[in-house]
């Protein structure tokens, strides 16, 4: 018995302090282009973090995001395409690197402990854009 063809679907992981509302955006611009998408929520994301976060996530690891994540892409027909950002970025590596996958993108990927990602060249390329005054 063959598999029905289904279209691509892009798995989507949000950034710390994000949730699912974060591909909004994303979603109709990609399913107008025949895909399905997904958009994930993270463990204790269910509101927004940044001025009341919940003591659960103090708690909670990189590995146990990971595992989460893991199970929702077990029920899917077939690998979908990973898609995060920042903390979800870090995240879709590490589901990647257990096979999980068929494609990885990767918008401004947080970068895993020992890893220095600052570099003078970082510094210099975006020297310009970091001393405009009222960039930040």
């Amino acid at each position: 018995m063959h598999e029905k063809n289904t279209a691509d679907t892009i798995f989507m992981i949000h950034a710390m302090c994000g949730g699912e509302w974060c591909w909004e955006h994303y979603i109709p611009f990609f399913e107008e282009k025949g895909y399905r998408c997904i958009a994930t929520r993270l463990r204790h994301h269910n509101r927004r973090l940044i001025n009341n976060p919940p003591s659960e996530l103090a708690r909670t690891g990189l590995l146990d995001y990971a595992a989460d994540l893991e199970q929702e892409i077990m029920q899917l027909n077939k690998k979908p395409i990973l898609m995060g950002h920042s903390l979800g970025g870090l995240l879709a590596q590490i589901l990647a690197s257990r096979g999980l996958g068929k494609a990885l993108v990767l918008l401004a990927p947080a970068w895993p402990a020992g890893i220095v990602a600052i570099r003078p060249s970082v510094l210099k390329s975006f020297w310009s854009i970091m001393t405009t005054w009222k960039f930040w």
